[in-house]
């Protein structure tokens, strides 16, 4: 969403239909987020399966044509991007919470933000074609302030460097990519999946033998097992 703020400016209306502090993963087609969909005329969804558990029963409520999976009032930005992680064979529950396209947290690359500006501007433009040169303009400014700011964000980050960290879920492959350090472990033993005592007891392990000092979590993951962790080996939890 603030990405198509960035691009749309004062042309456009913008609604999320998720919180970032929620897990995007689960949502729940309440009947404000319908009634948006019912009144959208274009709907940009994360896509590689992040939506599949929700979307679908959403855009069969709103009965809004324009924005069906097809139509040009619907853009899938993961087609923009390219994903890490995707399936080399068979998918199923077992493995956890798994998505065969690939991993969809992508946008945590500021890079990847500047591919999904570009589409969202072109989209726009076919929308809006009275407002076309506003969009790409806009799209072009964005892509140089993240630039820029990337230049300084990793300067701020190079003590991350081929750092090995722990993260809870595998959310945060993009960012590792983008800024040079290396998820080695996961607090979920599958994705999705929570941990128990035995996957806590093997992690604590590591932690102490390899000596790692950092794990990263999501804002709507629970804190306990992280806590734990911490008190156990002293890791510092971002």
């Amino acid at each position: 969403a603030a990405i198509a703020k960035a691009v749309g400016g004062k042309h456009i209306e913008v609604h999320s239909l998720t919180l970032g502090t929620r897990d995007p993963h689960f949502a729940v087609a309440r009947p404000s987020m319908i009634r948006r969909v019912y009144r959208a005329d274009l709907l940009l969804v994360i896509g590689a399966d992040m939506e599949i558990g929700w979307l679908s029963p959403l855009l069969q409520s709103a009965r809004n044509s324009r924005v069906l999976p097809g139509n040009p009032g619907y853009l899938d930005l993961s087609l923009a991007v390219p994903l890490l992680g995707k399936s080399q064979g068979p998918v199923s529950r077992a493995m956890g919470d798994v998505h065969a396209k690939g991993n969809p947290h992508y946008w945590l690359d500021p890079r990847n933000g500047v591919r999904m500006a570009k589409v969202m501007a072109e989209r726009l433009a076919q929308l809006d074609p009275q407002h076309a040169n506003v969009y790409r303009a806009n799209a072009v400014k964005f892509e140089k302030t993240i630039h820029a700011r990337f230049v300084e964000w990793r300067k701020t980050l190079r003590h991350l460097d081929n750092k090995p960290v722990i993260a809870y879920h595998t959310s945060f492959v993009y960012l590792a990519n983008a800024f040079g350090f290396r998820i080695i472990d996961e607090v979920e033993p599958k994705p999705g999946i929570s941990p128990s005592a035995a996957s806590l007891g093997k992690l604590i392990a590591r932690i102490k033998k390899e000596k790692i000092d950092l794990l990263i979590i999501g804002p709507y993951y629970e804190r306990r097992s992280s806590r734990y962790l911490s008190e156990q080996t002293a890791i510092q939890v971002a």
